[in-house]
């Protein structure tokens, strides 16, 4: 081979072999494949995922387990290493008094009549009624029965909605919340009677009230007297 170079490029037989001594291979940079009729697998140098895209996705079954009260009573483990973000208060009045039955079903055994509120127009007032009535069916359930009842009828997302209402401060002391859910109770009831009383006279001074009208806004007016303040 060396003479064959030499006689080539007329170079002599020793120069030839000093520059291939000088040579190195070059090295290549992927794996080198298995031989032909190997069993052993090529090697790859991409490192396989063992998350395989997923370590985003929410675990449903840690958070609830198939049990709505055991998550609604114990704090998950991620909830525990942060402080409690500060709750927001309850304002609206059906709104406290959902709130206070939901932590305390027995007091819809004081409501002697729901139909008095039914005609109410107040935020949250469609989803007191139906708490009220729940309880008066089924007065043996308790918090986590009526959040459990909530997520069949109106989904998911409707009770975690009650269940945030319930986590709400109220500013109630033990021996008084009886008497907070009754006075917001006549405070709803007190609101729709001033409603219905200021209509009335919002009309009066544009046409004549009727004699029923009249006798109306005179009961509506004695009424609103007589509640509370």
């Amino acid at each position: 081979m060396i003479q064959q170079l030499a006689q080539m490029t007329g170079l002599s037989t020793d120069n030839l072999k000093e520059t291939a001594a000088n040579i190195t291979p070059k090295k290549t940079a992927t794996n080198p494949s298995p031989a032909y009729g190997s069993n052993e697998p090529a090697q790859s140098n991409t490192t396989p995922s063992s998350t395989d895209g997923y370590e985003d996705m929410p675990d449903f079954h840690a958070d609830y387990n198939g049990d709505f009260e055991a998550s609604y009573n114990t704090p998950h483990a991620s909830q525990t290493s942060t402080p409690p973000r500060p709750r927001s208060r309850v304002t609206e009045p059906a709104e406290k008094a959902a709130a206070l039955l939901l932590h305390h079903p027995e007091l819809a055994n004081t409501v002697s009549d729901i139909e008095v509120l039914r005609h109410i127009d107040s935020p949250g007032m469609e989803q007191l009624i139906e708490i009220l009535e729940l309880l008066k069916s089924q007065p043996q359930l308790n918090t986590a029965d009526i959040l459990a009842h909530w997520m069949g009828a109106h989904g998911m997302e409707a009770a975690e909605t009650l269940k945030s209402l319930a986590e709400r401060e109220q500013l109630v002391t033990p021996d008084n919340i009886e008497n907070y859910f009754q006075s917001s109770l006549l405070l709803l009831q007190k609101h729709h009677v001033e409603q219905q009383r200021d209509q009335l006279y919002a009309q009066a001074a544009h046409t004549p009230l009727t004699s029923d009208e009249m006798q109306r806004l005179k009961a509506l007016t004695e009424a609103a007297r007589k509640l509370p303040k």
